[in-house]
């Protein structure tokens, strides 16, 4: 019985009178927590807090946007293996964030402009936005194209294609391409799935306009609300392997910069100089794994190798596979031909914050405007820290479990309260606190909370 159903039985048991302490031990996901300082290590650690003081974008988007340019940027020089399957550092990531407010664009723009100091090459050639098919895919990454000539009897080259095989796609609209995908005959998700997994050859099976592409290597970055994608993500994506192979990850605004300031265009170009030399220096090849590495790997594998069933289950069905491959750029990053203990913990810690990120977004429910109940609970907040039964009593028992959970959850991703768990002789009591940004909130009166 999953946490809202225990949840609502509970409820349901409390309006008969009956006691209900036993709310406070019914967990509600919460926005996840910020990543831990382990992941800002070495050149992408440093670009990002660095880049922090000039954006209200949160540090984790700026960081996932760097791990996948500098995964897109190496290319299929350097590989890991597993099982004789070899796995390249492209990555798929989606920031997902409120339309405004989660800063998602703006964690993108900052990166975009060290990656032009970086390469500017890359960006002209290699990056590309907005996709509408397979297809569309793969002819940016095309092999050569031939037709038969019947007056020379032999073939003719009417396209030379593309030489440089690697692509990073910025999918500003995220939820335009789930869209596009739900049209029949439509071969995005199959490209896709193929894509991330590094086919050798990647095609399209038309018979009037065949193409096709070998050794391509693609990497994304996509943009979208939580409630797009809780619309738009259809449920055989869920479940057929398309949506574990992103990196989902929840984002919004770390600060309020009203008047940022301007970055110093010297800074920029030495980061980019800095990003131009990491990716220089990074190794060829096979790269494998120290002893110590390997244990830790062990332990790790064994406790993602029972996900459970369902649809967050299948969300993050991959996270071996993504925890492999995130060990590996921040190795390629050091400029390491081996993966150590560190990579792998560095990038388990990041894997974490998109499993919770997945557990946070998929558990979510229907929404609808709660202006004047989120005005009421952080009234209630001011006054003093609650727990769930507490809050439960706020609204006059007249709520229900999926409402209740779907309000906490959604105040949470505002940063307008926050959880907190509390010791005491039994099990652990969770309650909520109003946060400074709550207060500002409520003192103006002016909740803003459908956007």
């Amino acid at each position: 019985m999953s946490n809202i159903i225990e949840l609502e039985t509970l409820l349901n048991s409390a309006q008969n009178n009956q006691e209900f302490e036993d709310l406070d031990n019914i967990e509600i996901k919460e926005f996840p927590q910020p990543m831990p300082a382990e992941v800002y290590r070495g050149m992408v650690g440093t670009i990002v807090k660095y880049l922090e003081n000039f954006t209200e974008a949160a540090p984790e988007a700026l960081l996932i946007n760097l791990l996948v340019v500098f995964g897109a940027i190496v290319g299929k020089e350097a590989w890991i293996e597993v099982g004789g399957d070899r796995h390249y550092p492209n990555l798929f990531a989606v920031l997902v964030g409120d339309t405004a407010s989660g800063r998602k664009g703006s964690s993108w723009s900052i990166i975009e402009r060290v990656l032009e100091k970086a390469d500017k090459n890359f960006v002209l050639n290699n990056l590309r936005n907005g996709t509408v098919s397979g297809e569309g895919i793969i002819y940016h990454v095309r092999d050569p194209i031939f037709k038969w000539d019947k007056n020379s009897e032999t073939y003719e080259m009417i396209d030379p294609g593309v030489e440089d095989k690697r692509l990073l796609i910025i999918e500003s609209e995220f939820a335009s391409l789930l869209r596009v995908m739900k049209r029949e005959g439509n071969t995005i998700s199959p490209l896709l799935r193929n894509a991330w997994d590094g086919k050798y050859k990647l095609e399209t099976l038309s018979k009037t306009n065949y193409t096709k592409a070998t050794n391509a290597h693609i990497s994304l970055i996509g943009h979208i609300t939580f409630d797009e994608l809780k619309k738009e993500l259809s449920d055989v994506e869920k479940m057929n392997g398309f949506g574990n192979r992103f990196l989902w990850v929840c984002t919004r605004r770390s600060k309020l910069l009203p008047n940022p300031p301007l970055l110093p265009e010297d800074k920029l170009t030495g980061w980019g100089l800095l990003l131009r030399e990491s990716i220089s220096k990074a190794p060829k090849g096979l790269i494998t794994k120290t002893p110590a590495a390997e244990e830790a790997w062990a332990l790790i594998y064994e406790k993602y190798a029972d996900k459970g069933e369902g649809e967050t289950a299948a969300l993050i069905g991959r996270a071996e596979a993504q925890i492999l491959r995130l060990s590996l750029i921040y190795a390629l990053l050091d400029g390491s031909e081996k993966i150590t203990h560190e990579h792998i913990c560095t990038a388990r810690l990041v894997w974490e914050y998109c499993q919770k990120s997945v557990e946070f977004i998929f558990s979510e429910f229907n929404r609808e405007k709660e202006s004047s109940m989120v005005l009421n609970l952080l009234s209630a907040l001011k006054e003093k820290p609650l727990s769930q039964s507490e809050i439960y009593e706020v609204f006059n028992k007249h709520i229900n479990a999926k409402k209740m959970a779907y309000l906490l959850k959604k105040m949470s991703t505002k940063g307008y309260i926050e959880a907190k768990k509390e010791r005491s002789n039994g099990r652990p009591k969770t309650r909520w606190y109003i946060t400074p940004l709550g207060l500002k909130k409520l003192e103006s009166s002016n909740i803003d909370f459908a956007s």
